[in-house]
């Protein structure tokens, strides 16, 4: 039974946190009064799983690998993280990203853009199984009623807009990239295209994110551009991912006005 509270309570404090660090500058609480120096840094929010920052290889990992559906969204039922800012336009997003042997299967593994929140997004979503990633498809997800509180469970619905088969190996590291023009998504792995799609409506804003299931994963060097103009980069040489346990137990100093 204890298990189970703590469960229910991880879920609840991930959409609290998520709601927090999306509606907010970094370092600053929504009053504008408080400000928390380790919170400046602070580039990314974890949703769900365990996320660490190796700041000596400039590698953020995902290191539990399995994930449990807990009905809330589709970032929460895998092991999710979002950053922070949401844009306001961006047209290419560069990364080098590794998924590890499977653990279970299938695998999922979801390059995340457009995010409004936890529910409203759209996605390169790769799938495989214990060989390699095999499929690649367009989704989206969107919450089913605006009416019902967020804790309410399964009020999202994920559409597949288009798919097709790919092949891509674990225990690679690969330079993916996503490239937009006006209702398009280009996704290249080492500068190969694998997939173009046509998307539903312009969706080159909002926040961006990576979300796994049933493999761990290794994530670095994103870089985020707007044209030529790079407008967002991390080489996790910093520890850049939000810890709500640690930054809760942060001293703050009010700012005199």
């Amino acid at each position: 039974m204890g298990t189970k509270k703590y469960s229910i309570l991880l879920v609840i404090t991930s959409i609290i946190c998520l709601s927090v660090c999306t509606n907010s500058k970094p370092g600053y609480s929504n009053n504008k009064k408080v400000i928390d120096k380790k919170l400046v840094d602070i580039l990314w929010s974890p949703i769900a799983g365990r996320w660490r920052v190796d700041t000596k290889n400039g590698i953020l990992h995902e290191k539990r690998g399995f994930s449990r559906k807990k009905g809330y969204s589709p970032l929460i039922n895998h092991n999710s993280i979002i950053t922070k800012i949401q844009f306001e336009k961006f047209t290419k997003v560069y990364f080098n990203y590794s998924i590890l042997t499977a653990s279970r299967q299938p695998v999922k593994i979801l390059f995340v853009f457009g995010a409004r929140d936890f529910r409203n997004f759209y996605a390169i979503s790769l799938s495989g199984d214990k060989n390699g990633i095999n499929r690649i498809s367009l989704t989206g997800s969107k919450t089913k009623d605006t009416t019902l509180p967020r804790h309410k469970k399964w009020n999202f619905e994920v559409t597949e807009y288009n798919s097709q088969p790919c092949s891509i190996a674990y225990n690679q590291k690969n330079r993916f990239s996503l490239k937009f023009k006006k209702k398009h998504v280009t996704f290249k792995a080492d500068k190969k295209i694998i997939a173009r799609f046509k998307l539903p409506e312009p969706a080159n804003n909002g926040m961006i994110g990576f979300s796994s299931k049933n493999a761990k994963i290794q994530l670095s060097n994103v870089v985020v551009y707007n044209k030529r103009i790079k407008v967002f980069s991390d080489d996790f040489k910093k520890n850049s991912v939000y810890n709500f346990s640690k930054h809760l137990r942060i001293k703050r100093r009010v700012i005199k006005k």
